[in-house]
């Protein structure tokens, strides 16, 4: 049976203390492909992020599937907050992702040269194996020995790379609505399967949690929605803004504009409330939307011909199965 048709989650962004830096933990250490770099500064990026008097240098990686990057954000202003000390990943907000890697022990191998150590020993049979190792932040990024949407993934642009995105958790205080404000406004689907067990929870620090969790599929990566009951979530801290330090969101992608323009609107009778006209930029077209609860989703939709501008082609060329060259752009992050 073929894959039930989802908006792509073509994007998750994290807001790091050192882009450069992060972005080389991706590329240097889970073996993704740089992308390139820029800056966003101005009125026209205050308008889509509703972060005051933005400026911030933007660095891009890529996995093995076709329309999806990592964008790692580093804010010059507003100063990016920490989180709090006693923060959980049961506390709302974007908590976790997960990446599938082909050889487990080569990439822990390579992490641990960058200064990235386990939190706990990997759970699960060789082959099945799943553990959590933080980036250089203290995000918690979980990494999959078995690829878990091998049987409903699009098939890879870039079948050489051994690594993928392949989930990104968030923890919610309402599972029931977000999960149905995503799936009649995002175009997400919801699938039948468990990406965590309870064995699992120790992996992040909550051995012996109580939550519920569902999945809802776009394209590649699953968004695994959680609600914790014990411990209970928490909220956002007072002032919390997307500019401070943590997975800022995930975006769904469009190739064409009468995709994105069908989906803003239907996003909006969701009751996700976007942060004003959607940004027609040349390049690309963009907005982020917020939720009753105050969860942030970026709608973006790049053109094709400007992927080596808006990172969503490699600078370094990477070699297909065919021997084909795909992309090249800007220099790597030093």
């Amino acid at each position: 049976m073929s894959p039930r048709s989802s908006t792509p989650i073509n994007q998750v962004c994290v807001v790091a203390r050192d882009g450069a830096r992060t972005a080389r933990w991706y590329t240097h250490g889970l073996g993704m492909l740089p992308a390139g770099r820029s800056v966003f500064f101005g009125k026209l990026t205050e308008r889509v992020q509703a972060v005051p008097r933005p400026l911030l240098h933007a660095f891009w990686a890529l996995d093995r599937q076709g329309f999806f990057q990592v964008e790692i954000f580093q804010y010059r202003k507003p100063r990016s907050r920490p989180r709090r000390l006693d923060w959980s990943p049961a506390d709302w907000g974007y908590s976790m992702i997960g990446v599938y890697v082909r050889d487990l022990d080569v990439i822990l191998g390579r992490l641990a040269s960058l200064g990235s150590l386990p939190y706990t020993d990997p759970v699960g049979r060789p082959g099945n194996r799943q553990v959590c190792v933080p980036d250089p932040d203290g995000n918690l990024v979980e990494l999959f020995e078995r690829d878990p949407l091998k049987s409903v993934a699009p098939e890879p642009e870039r079948p050489d790379l051994d690594v993928a995105v392949r989930s990104v958790t968030v923890s919610v205080p309402d599972i029931a609505g977000f999960c149905e404000r995503a799936e009649r406004g995002l175009g997400l689907v919801r699938e039948d399967r468990e990406l965590h067990a309870p064995d699992h929870y120790r992996l992040w620090g909550l051995e012996g949690a109580r939550r519920q969790s569902t999945v809802l599929r776009g394209g590649g990566v699953a968004l695994e929605v959680v609600q914790y009951e014990r411990p209970e979530g928490r909220s956002w801290p007072e002032g919390y803004r997307l500019s401070d330090l943590g997975y800022m969101n995930v975006a769904v992608g469009f190739r064409e504009t009468a995709g994105f323009d069908r989906s803003f609107a239907e996003a909006q009778a969701a009751g996700w409330i976007p942060h004003g006209k959607p940004l027609e930029a040349g390049v690309f077209k963009v907005m982020y939307v917020d939720d009753a609860d105050g969860f942030d989703v970026e709608m973006l939709r790049p053109r094709s011909w400007a992927d080596r501008l808006t990172g969503f082609a490699p600078s370094r060329p990477s070699r297909s199965s065919r021997g084909q060259v795909v992309g090249a752009r800007m220099a790597d992050p030093e």
